[in-house]
């Protein structure tokens, strides 16, 4: 979401534990920077089969899936436009692509052009060997990776920010976590592992 919409202003979550020991379910509303509004539903505790979706809506059109780890099984559509397939979107946007976008987007050995599906069990199916060519060629040639620590650290700061307004019962700001200024949840952690 973070990559997609920018940064996130605030955020208020129920993080409720239904079976336990720890968090196994959360629900929150994002409101980005943007002026973007974003809802994340995570329940772990769950049973009977797994379910996952994604949605991006937006005033032109959407972008759906039926699958939490990829866009996959899903479609994009346009306002008047005919709606396509997103594996078949993914596969035009790939085709559209030049040899020297596509090297660099996607190196040759870090994923499998012809299994464009995600499978979270294969790296080359999953990103993480893309991501892993990225790092080494930032550190081979003196250069910062795709994302590096600055995106991390607000990736870190607004899922914390997540379990601080669970905890909390009220939004919270993903600076005020960055700035310590928000520890309902951190301050049991810190307990337990003896920092304050």
């Amino acid at each position: 979401l973070l990559h997609l919409f920018g940064e996130v202003e605030e955020v208020h979550a129920y993080t409720p534990t239904f079976e336990g020991p720890g968090d196994d379910a959360g629900v929150a509303v994002l409101r980005f920077a943007s002026g973007v509004v974003g809802q994340l539903l995570v329940l772990t505790a769950g049973h009977g089969g797994a379910v996952g979706t994604r949605l991006v809506a937006g005033s032109e059109g959407r972008v759906d899936s039926r699958r939490w780890e990829g866009w996959e099984e899903g479609a994009v559509a346009v306002d008047g436009q005919a709606t396509v397939a997103s594996e078949d979107w993914v596969a035009a946007w790939l085709a559209g692509l030049d040899l020297e976008t596509r090297e660099r987007l996607l190196p040759a050995g870090t994923w499998d052009p012809a299994q464009l599906t995600v499978d979270i069990n294969e790296p080359l199916r999953y990103g993480i060997a893309t991501e892993i060519h990225d790092f080494a060629r930032a550190v081979a040639e003196g250069d910062s990776p795709e994302v590096g620590a600055e995106a991390g650290t607000a990736a870190v700061s607004l899922c914390l920010a997540l379990l601080e307004s669970g905890a909390s019962g009220r939004p919270v700001a993903p600076a005020d976590v960055l700035a310590g200024r928000c520890r309902a949840w951190q301050s049991d952690l810190d307990s337990e592992l003896g920092l304050g």
